[in-house]
């Protein structure tokens, strides 16, 4: 039901199989954007990234 309300707002006509793939594709994108936010706060809260390979500073 999102992905179809996703490509209800889409500017452009989608009509080929490709032009449905690229629309999944950026659908995704955007579906997953908020996750990756929130988990890389998380892993900056906690110094997940700090000391990889010897080295003391963080990302």
């Amino acid at each position: 039901m999102l992905l179809a309300a996703f490509g209800a707002v889409v500017p452009a006509s989608v009509r080929t199989v490709p032009e449905y793939a690229a629309l999944y594709l950026v659908f995704v994108a955007v579906v997953t954007l908020p996750h990756v936010v929130v988990v890389t706060a998380m892993d900056y809260a906690e110094g997940v990234w700090r000391g990889v390979g010897g080295a003391d500073t963080a990302l």
